[in-house]
């Protein structure tokens, strides 16, 4: 009895000064990170699961940090990390004392073994996922491009998520990205449910308030929507130009469809105030103008546009829409004609002006002009676009645009 007694005793001791050791490597890495050196900080907990083993806490903390840390990497194999407040030399002037940047090989290879140890790690299923959603956002013309591998990505990260969630993760970061996920399959009971737990987390959350203002309008709910844009506006916390721009669109747009026409133009005005060279308030205006038959304000609100934004192919496609349907091809082509004077040095721009004047000499009937128009506008585009990219097949394709509808 004495003898199981002192083993137990023993192996209390010895749990206490395993997890003690455990808190010692992850608060100095803690500190090392806080202090931007983050080299150092995987030096240590590198050396934690040397000693201690493959504990799901130290992996963790460490792909955790070469996630979020790493200066650069070579094909998402290769990771690597740096000391940044030495940058390249300690304090002494010392080159050779300096920590030399340290590479990482394949952390999610680490994630793959800790969870078959491990399966219950919420942790390892997030940073599973994040591994997959850096790759998507340092692509960001994956989507264009590459459809299968953007969407690949997409069900990669919300299984991981998704599972991180279910063994009880709580994240505002995977609130928000879920939450998203669902909102953009029209899934809103879903995406619902994961924005209403980062509000239930945090009372001043403009993030949360945004999207559930954003699922509100879609519900066509107009006073949700509009208090959770207000809600968004009013945030303690400081808001990005997106963000702002974001909310007040979302309230302009709730105001509209409630009837307050006077408050709407209040709202939209001060989104394009925000942000001038962003389209979506212009063109939610242009419906407005639209609505009411007013054709001088719906022209200046086109060049407004196009002036402070030519290289975006919606407002372009906004302009062939109301020349054609109102049969105002002289005021398109010489606004074309303004674009083209204006912005002659950059190919992106001249691209697509001659694209969409291609596009209304196709509509007057005059195919063979709009042909050269389309060729000019193609070479334009291939000195700033991939050759295989999807664009230079477009160009021309009125039928498949269907831009008049």
């Amino acid at each position: 009895m004495k003898n199981a007694l002192r083993l137990a005793c023993v192996f209390v001791l010895l749990n206490v000064a395993f997890a003690q050791d455990m808190n010692t490597y992850l608060s100095n890495a803690d500190q090392l990170i806080q202090q931007k050196k983050f080299a150092a900080a995987h030096t240590v907990l590198d050396s934690a699961v040397r000693t201690l083993g493959f504990e799901p806490l130290l992996v963790n903390s460490m792909v955790n940090n070469v996630l979020k840390n790493h200066f650069m990497h070579r094909d998402f194999r290769i990771f690597y990390l740096r000391n940044e407040a030495d940058n390249g030399k300690s304090s002494t002037g010392d080159k050779t004392s300096a920590t030399a940047p340290i590479a990482v090989r394949h952390p999610d290879w680490m994630l793959k073994n800790l969870l078959e140890q491990n399966p219950q790690s919420a942790w390892s299923y997030k940073l599973w996922g994040d591994f997959y959603r850096l790759q998507l956002a340092e692509n960001p013309s994956l989507k264009i491009l590459a459809e299968e591998k953007h969407a690949e990505l997409q069900e990669k990260i919300a299984a991981n998520y998704l599972r991180a969630a279910q063994l009880g993760y709580n994240g505002a970061e995977v609130n928000s990205w879920l939450g998203a996920y669902y909102q953009a399959r029209s899934q809103v009971k879903l995406a619902r449910q994961y924005y209403l737990l980062n509000l239930a987390a945090n009372a001043d959350d403009p993030a949360a308030f945004c999207d559930m203002a954003e699922i509100y309008l879609a519900e066509k709910q107009y006073s949700q929507a509009y208090n959770y844009a207000v809600k968004t506006l009013q945030s303690a916390s400081e808001l990005s130009v997106k963000r702002r721009y974001k909310a007040t669109r979302l309230a302009a747009l709730s105001l509209y469809h409630l009837g307050e026409e006077a408050r709407f133009m209040d709202y939209i005005t001060e989104c394009i105030q925000l942000s001038p060279d962003i389209q979506d308030a212009y063109i939610d205006l242009l419906a407005y103008y639209e609505e009411k038959n007013d054709a001088a304000n719906s022209r200046r609100a086109l060049r407004q546009m196009l002036l402070n934004n030519p290289y975006e192919d919606k407002g372009y496609k906004s302009l062939e829409r109301f020349s054609v349907k109102r049969n105002e091809y002289p005021f398109g082509e010489k606004l074309l004609e303004e674009l083209m004077l204006r912005f002659e040095h950059y190919d992106e721009a001249m691209g697509n002006i001659y694209r969409f004047r291609g596009n209304l000499m196709f509509h007057q009937g005059y195919a063979d002009e709009a042909k050269k128009l389309w060729d000019l506008s193609r070479r334009y585009f291939s000195r700033c676009l991939p050759e295989d990219h999807p664009m230079l097949k477009q160009i021309g394709d009125v039928s498949r645009e269907s831009s008049l509808k």
